[in-house]
Parts: structure tokens; C-alpha cells; sequence
């Protein structure tokens, strides 16, 4: 039954896609520097699949893709604006292990569930100033059952999880965008 069993992901919810706003180029581009504290959980970094690394990776990706910067780089200092970035992860542990047993005894009939949370903070600051705190959550659920093997190819949970990640990353850049860069613009001679 195990060989017949699918392993779906999905997200919690839905973002709004802003690539028309996101990717506008435009000629008077700040500059950012950051720094990133990851928060998750050591001991789960095989299930939950997010580093430092990992993360400043998608980070970077999401920037360079949205063209509002004139450069971006980790640190602090020389930037136009600075952001702190906190992203925490956790995993529903007892619940998954609870419903593994389940979905095992009833030989993959019954799904397994299991749930991770991600909330990513950024704390924006020009100078020595602090602007603003820009907070996002997201969770993406996996499904273990042997009915789910036709999704499975569509829903991996790795491609899941860093399409939730993604979204918020985005999310906040529009957020940004539409808050502080208007009012950068409007200050340069």
C-alpha cells in the first residue's frame, strides 16, 4: 500500500500575484542592504526545508526579480534602507505523528495531515530611522492517502513550501513598493 500511497502539499492561502506592479523597471532605484534571522526548528530542517541559506537564496531570487533596487546585498550599512528580516517556521509534530499512525493502520486509507506555519517579519529602517514592520503568514499542509497519488507530481511539498515562501517575499516587495518607494522617488533631485 505504501508504494500506491500520494504525498500532496498545498497552501494555506492564496496571495495576490502582483507581476505587473513588482516588475515595473524604473529608473530611480534605491539601494538595500539586510540582515536575516531564521528562526526554525533544527532538529526538522529535513522536513521543514528552509536554512539561512536557503532562505537568502529565495530572498535574493524575489529581489533581483523584481527590479526595485539598484543593488541589494547582506549587511548593514551604506544602503539606502536596511531590512530586518525574521522568518520562523514550525511543524504541527504531535499532530502528523498522530495521524501517520492512523493513516498506517488503516493501510494509507485514512490520510496522514501535517502542517507547517511560516511567518516572516521585516523591520524596514532608513538611516537611523525605523519605518516600518511588514508582517506575513502562510501554512502549507501535506497529505499522505493512497488517493492522492495523481496529484502528487503537481503538489510536491518542497515546490509547495517555496511557493509560500516566494508569495510572501512578493508580498512584501509590493507592500514596500507601494508604501516607501513612491515617497524615495519623489525625494531624489
Amino acid at each position: 500500500f505504501l508504494f500506491i500511497t500520494g504525498c500532496a502539499s498545498f497552501q494555506g492561502k492564496e496571495f495576490v500575484n502582483h507581476p505587473d506592479i513588482i516588475t515595473q523597471q524604473t529608473t530611480e532605484k534605491p539601494s538595500v542592504d539586510y540582515t536575516i534571522k531564521y528562526l526554525g526548528n533544527a532538529r526538522f530542517n529535513n522536513l521543514i526545508p528552509y536554512t539561512d541559506e536557503t532562505f537568502e537564496y529565495h530572498l535574493n531570487k524575489n529581489l533581483a526579480q523584481s527590479y526595485l533596487f539598484s543593488r541589494y546585498n547582506v549587511g548593514i550599512g551604506g544602503s539606502d534602507y536596511h531590512f530586518t528580516i525574521s522568518m520562523d517556521t514550525k511543524q504541527h509534530f504531535l499532530t502528523g505523528i498522530i495521524s501517520a499512525l492512523f493513516c498506517g493502520v488503516t493501510l494509507t486509507v485514512l490520510p496522514a495531515y501535517s502542517r507547517f506555519d511560516y511567518n516572516l517579519a521585516v523591520d524596514v529602517s532608513k538611516g537611523d530611522k525605523f519605518i516600518k514592520r511588514y508582517q506575513y503568514d502562510q501554512y502549507t499542509s501535506i497529505w499522505v492517502e493512497m488517493f492522492l497519488l495523481p496529484l502528487t507530481p503537481s503538489h510536491l511539498p518542497w515546490d509547495i513550501n517555496k511557493q509560500a515562501v516566494d508569495q510572501m517575499i512578493q508580498a512584501f516587495l509590493y507592500d514596500f513598493q507601494k508604501d516607501e518607494l513612491s515617497k524615495h522617488r519623489a525625494s531624489q533631485p
